[in-house]
């Protein structure tokens, strides 16, 4: 027996490589990246799924998997889309209904 056996801990030096990135939290980021700029909620409410489930996977297995930034950064995005959508809804909306009492008022 070498020294070097003494120091082997049975594990394959390919499988102590560096941890490999989440596929849930690049696809949160990725979600939520594009939340704000084109869809809106409609990959808002995706990205926030995905960045939850990506943060549990990632927190469970923090040697195997890395991403957890990424998973946090698309949540963020996810839900200022979805804040920024009902917003932009609410606004609109109250446009609707000042320009019906205008009109309302103009008739009487």
């Amino acid at each position: 027996m070498t020294d070097q056996d003494d120091w082997d801990d049975g594990v394959d030096s390919q499988e102590q490589g560096s941890p490999e990135t989440s596929k849930l939290c690049v696809a949160a980021l990725v979600l939520g990246i594009l939340s704000p700029v084109c869809c809106g909620i409609l990959t808002g409410i995706p990205a926030i799924i995905c960045g939850h489930m990506g943060m549990g996977v990632a927190g469970k297995e923090p040697d195997n998997l890395k991403g957890r930034g990424m998973a946090i950064a698309g949540l963020v995005l996810g839900y200022l889309s979805i804040l920024m959508t009902i917003s932009w809804f609410l606004l609109g909306g109250m446009d609707a209904i000042q320009e019906a009492i205008q009109e309302a008022q103009n008739q009487q």
